[in-house]
């Protein structure tokens, strides 16, 4: 009986640790950065995505990237303009 109680606290203290875990990775990777390493075409392919789906912060994060790529081309600074609207 005392053997049972003991491991039903080692298993919820257990949870709480897994929990707080997934807790930390999720912030880890919610910071505004997460999108630096992706490639230019990858950028414009997933802002479009983005726009489609009505994600318009999402959109304009990715077309401001494709934008620090090649800041020559007038189109992608205009796509990311709009998609602040």
């Amino acid at each position: 009986m005392i053997l049972n109680k003991y491991f039903l606290y080692v298993i919820n203290f257990l949870k709480i640790i897994s929990i707080l875990l997934l807790l930390q990775v999720k912030y880890t990777f919610a910071v505004d950065d997460y999108y630096e390493n992706k490639s230019y075409f990858g950028a414009l392919l997933s802002g479009q995505i983005a726009k489609y789906n009505n994600d318009n912060e999402t959109a304009a994060i990715f077309y401001k990237y494709a934008n620090k790529k090649d800041p020559e081309n007038i189109d992608i600074l205009e796509l990311s303009l709009m998609s602040r609207c």
